[in-house]
């Protein structure tokens, strides 16, 4: 006969923001509490678990810590749990946290609001969220959340200042939900309006089902409606549900956005970046093909670098290289003329054979490669060294460059060039920055004094350098030229060229730069710096559109020592600018010069160029410690009306040193205004004239000029 059972559990489920501080006014069954919580603790690692011990005590509720509740409970814990109950005299159990499973059927959340401000690099389980925040264990096994219906929204998780943010739902770690039904809009976060998704480790992401329901009109400070950072996988088995964009953080940890079939509707991605290999979209159940890439929109042009592409092997899409390579012969240090330059294995050794190699082998449609590798100049693995006389070209060849290797493993230099000189003419070097695998970086050609001797590098007509991570030319103890008809562009950590030196009891390890012409443009750090014992002599050449974002200014020129001395007889320099708006150094957009550097300008053209953190920072600037003056010898004609001259911190070291009668007028400007009588402008081997001082014009506000014994002073 069967047994007649009734059974009655009285639970209360006490949910919502805000609420846990109910705890310590709500009506308790009783006066000592058994606590369970999860076995990872995670409930006080965020302190949660002595908050509401705390608002128990409030309440005069004592409490008893299970903390050893698992996922799957078995027999064994729940009579541990209700032995520690009874032997506490525990009359009443709360649960806190934990539940690997979260169902919600309807229902609404909304108008909550994250307050905090979180920064970029807050830990996952502190990425805030307007209203839902899931993690699992790594473990314990993970959290499944299924949204079968209710409405999420109104919330807000994008606190001024905040670099992080999901404005309805942050999947975290070791999480599986699965979106079935209902509604989340009108949510705002700082990088998703949505949904954020980021798990925790590669062997077990996190995942996000979008099947059914709708997810619209969620906005994001700096972002989108749906955001992947890491370890996750957003599978869009209903396409459209995904009514906005998805933002892809550049992450290699990053997974692509997965399709269960056939892209039907514009798939609309953002990248934080392009790189190349990205995988953004990938099959699931389905194989993608060539017709699904026209589905795919970007929210930003592909740069002309890139194409999308279907890797057949791993059955996603990725950014894949827009070059056509035709042919490449491999050259290096390692390598033997008598090797077939097909492989990084089998290189060359010399430039001569690589281009004989190449010149054979010629593509008429795709580029023509010679690679090096990237090594030391000093220690094992050593670059390529030319110690003879050599000239190098590729002309006649056509799509024919140099390229740092793809695959190259160590930072370092192309070449390096010792007792000899090195003429380059019609021939480019590419830094490869866009379709470097490993992340490496290159100097092009590097010149070293060497038993006694200077190294020299004339680099002429037709030469181009494009596209490093490095500086194109690294001088010490060298003599480097520049020629009209040189080009140096899109040089992004580096300078066009770097100068530095020394002088010794018996050894004169000193550089120079000669700058005759050419163009420096679309580089984003100083095209000519100049350091320890060296000179810079510009004569001519174009310095364009270059943009400097760090906080050190010299667009154009950087002199950086006492031991320099740069002149300036001429050269355009044009729509440079300087970014940084904070900084005291990020100044002087044309030249820059610190601690010591002696400056001697004669002439030149300057029109366009800006300076963000000083208005008047966007010409001449001098800075640093023991900063020197600026010796003026200004050519009849030469118009300084657009090339301001300003100082941080000026001194009677730190002046305009006018060597002949000035031809026009010409602009002084100052961080702060200096004390009166400070000297603004002293002759050399010249007597200073009122027509002198008339052609001086402060654009420091209150300060004038006034001519004083020779010198030109601030007046009081």
């Amino acid at each position: 006969m069967m047994k007649r059972i009734d059974y009655f559990i009285p639970t209360r489920i006490v949910f919502g923001a805000g609420r846990l501080k109910e705890l310590a006014t709500l009506s308790l069954p009783g006066k000592k509490a058994l606590l369970c919580v999860t076995e990872d603790k995670l409930m006080e690692k965020l302190g949660i678990q002595q908050r509401v011990i705390e608002l128990l005590g409030q309440n005069g509720v004592s409490v008893a810590v299970f903390d050893k509740v698992t996922p799957n409970p078995t027999r064994t814990g729940v009579m541990a749990a209700a032995a520690l109950a009874k032997e506490s005299g525990c009359d009443f159990v709360i649960g806190l946290g934990g539940g690997s499973s979260i169902v919600l059927n309807g229902g609404e959340i909304h108008h909550n609001t994250v307050t905090d401000a979180a920064k970029a690099n807050v830990s996952v389980l502190s990425v805030p969220a307007g209203a839902i925040s899931l993690s699992g264990s790594s473990t314990k096994g993970f959290t499944t959340f299924t949204m079968n219906g209710g409405k999420i929204y109104a919330n807000n998780a994008a606190a001024e200042g905040s670099l992080k943010g999901a404005g309805a739902i942050l999947v975290g770690q070791y999480v599986n939900a699965e979106f079935k039904g209902g509604e989340i809009t009108g949510n705002a976060g700082a990088t998703a309006g949505a949904i954020l998704l980021q798990g925790g480790a590669a062997t077990k992401p996190s995942s996000c089902t979008l099947e059914n329901g709708r997810i619209f009109g969620n906005t994001a400070t700096a972002g989108a409606e749906y955001q992947i950072y890491a370890h996750g996988s957003l599978i869009l088995a209903n396409q459209s549900m995904v009514e906005s964009e998805i933002l892809l953080m550049n992450s290699t940890a990053r997974l692509p956005v997965l399709v269960t079939s056939a892209l039907k509707q514009p798939l609309r991605l953002k990248l934080e970046a392009q790189v190349y290999m990205n995988k953004i979209v990938g099959g699931s159940g389905y194989t993608l093909t060539e017709a699904d890439l026209a589905n795919i929109e970007l929210t930003e042009p592909l740069d002309s670098h890139y194409k999308l592409s279907v890797d057949t092997e791993t059955n996603t899409v990725f950014l894949n290289a827009s070059r056509v390579v035709g042919t490449v012969v491999y050259l290096a240090a390692t390598g033997s003329d008598a090797n077939d330059g097909k492989t990084a294995e089998t290189a060359v050794l010399t430039f001569a054979r690589a281009k004989e190699l190449l010149i054979e082998r010629q593509s008429a449609t795709g580029d023509n490669i010679i690679s090096i590798p990237s090594a030391s100049a000093g220690s094992s693995p050593k670059c390529l060294v030319v110690r003879s006389d050599e000239t190098w070209s590729l002309k006649g060849i056509p799509n024919a460059y140099v390229m740092l290797e793809n695959d190259t493993n160590t930072s370092g230099n192309l070449v390096e060039v010792l007792n000899c000189t090195l003429t380059l003419e019609d021939i480019t070097f590419d830094g490869n920055r866009y379709y470097q695998l490993k992340g490496k970086y290159a100097t092009a050609i590097r010149g070293d004094w060497s038993d006694g001797q200077k190294a020299q590098i004339v680099v002429k007509s037709g030469t181009v350098f494009r596209d490093f991570d490095d500086d194109a030319i690294y001088a010490y103890g060298s003599i480097v030229t520049i020629e009209d008809g040189a080009v140096f562009e899109n040089i992004r950590k580096g300078s066009a060229v770097f100068a530095t030196g020394s002088v010794q009891k018996t050894d004169d390890k000193s550089s120079e730069v000669i700058v005759n012409g050419g163009t420096f443009r679309n580089n984003l750090y100083s095209c000519l710096s100049i350091l320890g014992q060296s000179k810079l002599t510009v004569n001519g050449g174009t310095f364009e559109n270059n943009v400097v974002s760090n906080t050190k200014g010299g667009a154009a020129i950087l002199g950086d020592s006492a031991g320099a001395e740069i002149t300036v007889n001429g050269g355009i320099y044009r729509n440079n600018a300087l970014t940084a708006e904070t900084g005291t150094m990020s100044i002087g957009t044309v030249l820059l010069a610190t601690n010591g550097c002696k400056v001697t300008v004669t002439g030149g053209e300057f029109y366009g160029n800006t300076c963000a953190s000083a208005e008047n920072g966007n010409g001449f600037a001098c800075s640093g410690t023991n900063a020197a003056d600026i010796t003026l010898k200004l050519k009849a004609g030469t118009n300084m009306t657009n090339a301001p001259f300003f100082w941080n911190t000026p001194s009677k070291t730190a002046c305009l040193n006018i060597a002949s009668a000035l031809p026009g007028a010409m602009k002084i400007a100052f961080r702060s205004a200096p004390a009166a009588g400070t000297v603004v402008a002293a002759g050399a081997d010249y007597t200073l004239t009122e027509n002198d001082l008339n052609n001086l014009t402060s654009l420091t506000e209150g300060v004038r000029f006034a001519l004083v014994n020779g010198q030109i002073v601030t007046a009081e």
